[in-house]
């Protein structure tokens, strides 16, 4: 591998080139080649040294980790040395003593002179005493506090006996004249300031009588003060959201009624009717591919993820989508062997394939929902009661799926893909969590505050996200604040079933087992300083409670402001603006 010399820079320097540094004799070294993260997400299901390979950003390699290198890195977890051969106590080397000795190490007694007085310093402190005792001395003494208290002044002599040349607090006369012209309130002193000889000369203050008769006054009139009260509408207070006519087109009536199912309908995509199928048991969820030059849909029945082919004509769509599912189509055929413990992709049975299924998926067990990537290539399955395969990542071109993770993380209730980024939502009882597959990590946890999640939906952009739960909470989380909502709607009278972004207008809406769904204005501003405003618009409301379950799922136009509804009654219902 070669050696990268770009010495302490940062690698961000290199984003934009081929290559990632120079090594010793100047030459480039090359980047490597660039994979989707999905993509390598796959790829680890097959790689069994998948779990000891790490990528070495400086050089642009994949390092494969000896048994030595995972046993050191363990030791450096654990804070331990990093030999395993250290010894952190070793054995105490004795000193050698000739003479047998234990402690101390010289058994001489301490000498005699340090605790004997100096000869030298008494002698120097017998020639200071004698020198102060002579008559020189006393006499050089008495002359200097002599001459100290000659020039010390004199602190009894009387301040009265000699009267000074000037006062300092007395007026000039230019300041006495100054002092008469000025306005009386603004003068600095109510008075002149003037001289006297003694004390007892000294008057009573002139103005004392008229200042302790305004002092009595106010105090007199401060309970008759007028005191101006503040007049507060208490809606001003209130924010002010723009009117609901103003933020028009939403849905506001019901358009059209789609009746044929016998039983309640857990789910509902937009379109017409244009094919019937039987899968022979109840269908928990259907997605249409969001890749609009691929006709395919995946529904969830029973343990089963089901890809079929729901156009009969033979559009374009239609024609790529039943190439892609052939079982020779894609990346890699049917034929090939999977792995053990592997999830099997396998051919439906001949009256589900008369039915248009093309492939079905196994769980370990019952499935009920089924999420796809804005790509259309990916899509994730989710079954509560797998543990740790809960959440299954499939691939479509190439027919694989696996697991992302090895522990379960608790019972799971919905996932989403981000629109823009390479992160998993995956949305439990009471967390979602939100996972980068590029790095395999946990990117962030936010905590609704919610006893039972039950439903998950993005923002188109990918900063927002849309929470339903069974206890009637709807939370809006913005993703760039907090782990904690930045808005909970409570209007909702019971269970929430399922919230849904409209995937271009400034909408959303969520669906109750109360019998109505309820439109809201939610605007995402590009200046990171506005929060997003959100209005309440509308109570659609159409369906019937039956079996105390109301609107099951909803579901919005890809273009228009219509929204599509399905409820336990067995309809699905169309509203529009």
């Amino acid at each position: 591998m070669p050696l990268n010399t770009i010495g302490n820079v940062p690698l961000e320097w290199y984003d934009g080139f081929e290559h990632v540094g120079y090594d010793l004799e100047g030459r480039k070294i090359m980047r490597g080649a660039r994979t989707d993260e999905l993509d390598a997400l796959i790829k680890r299901f097959d790689d069994p040294d998948a779990n000891r390979t790490i990528h070495d950003a400086l050089h642009g390699v994949d390092v494969v980790l000896s048994q030595e290198d995972v046993a050191l890195i363990r030791r450096l977890q654990r804070r331990r040395y990093p030999g395993a051969t250290f010894d952190p106590y070793p054995e105490t080397v004795p000193f050698d003593f000739p003479d047998g000795k234990v402690h101390p190490l010289s058994s001489a007694p301490p000498r005699k002179a340090p605790f004997l007085p100096s000869k030298d310093e008494a002698k120097k402190v017998m020639r200071l005493v004698m020198a102060m005792r002579s008559e020189q001395y006393q006499r050089s003494v008495a002359n200097r506090r002599l001459q100290e208290a000659k020039e010390r002044p004199d602190y009894q002599q009387l301040i009265w006996d000699e009267p000074p040349e000037g006062e300092e607090y007395l007026f000039t006369p230019e300041e006495a004249k100054a002092w008469e012209k000025m306005d009386p309130a603004d003068r600095p002193l109510g008075f002149v300031p003037q001289a006297y000889d003694a004390m007892r000369k000294v008057p009573q203050y002139d103005g004392l009588i008229r200042e302790r008769f305004e002092r009595c006054l106010d105090l007199y009139l401060c309970p008759r003060e007028a005191k101006t009260r503040l007049d507060i509408d208490p809606d001003s207070l209130l924010p002010q959201l723009p009117s609901p006519a103003e933020l028009r087109p939403f849905p506001e009536r019901l358009s059209s009624r789609f009746v044929g199912h016998a039983g309640r309908v857990l789910s509902v995509e937009t379109g017409r009717c244009e094919r019937t199928c039987s899968l022979g048991a109840e269908v928990r969820s259907v997605r249409w591919c969001p890749n609009g030059e691929t006709a395919v849909a995946a529904a969830v029945v029973g343990v089963k993820m089901l890809l079929l082919l729901p156009l009969r004509e033979p559009l374009p769509a239609a024609v790529r989508g039943a190439a892609l599912l052939e079982p020779g189509g894609g990346e890699a055929g049917a034929s090939s062997e999977p792995a053990e413990g592997a999830v099997v992709w396998s051919r439906p049975s001949a009256e589900l394939q008369s039915e248009g299924v093309a492939w079905e998926v196994s769980h370990v067990r019952s499935a009920t929902s089924v999420s796809w990537h804005h790509r259309g290539d990916y899509l994730a399955s989710v079954a509560p009661e797998g543990a740790s395969r809960a959440v299954l990542l499939h691939q479509l071109s190439r027919r694989k799926s696996g697991s992302p993770f090895a522990k379960s993380k608790g019972r799971v209730e919905a996932v989403a893909f981000h629109p823009k980024k390479p992160w998993l939502c995956v949305a439990t009882q009471r967390h979602v969590r939100i996972y980068d597959l590029a790095s395999q990590e946990l990117h962030k946890k936010l905590n609704p505050s919610a006893k039972w999640i039950s439903s998950l939906s993005v923002h188109p952009g990918g900063d927002n996200l849309l929470l339903g739960s069974y206890d009637k909470r709807l939370c809006w989380f913005d993703l760039d604040l907090s782990a904690s909502p930045y808005k909970t709607l409570r209007s909702h009278s019971l269970a929430i079933r399922s919230v849904a972004f409209h995937p271009r207008l400034p909408l959303f809406a969520s669906a109750s087992d109360d019998a109505s769904v309820h439109v809201y204005h939610g605007r995402v501003y590009s200046d990171l300083m506005s929060n997003a405003l959100i209005v309440p618009l509308k109570i659609l409301k159409g369906h019937e409670i039956a079996s105390h379950l109301g609107v099951m799922d909803i579901a919005w136009h890809p273009t228009q402001p219509w929204l599509f509804s399905a409820g336990a009654d067995g309809s699905i219902l169309l509203y529009t603006g």
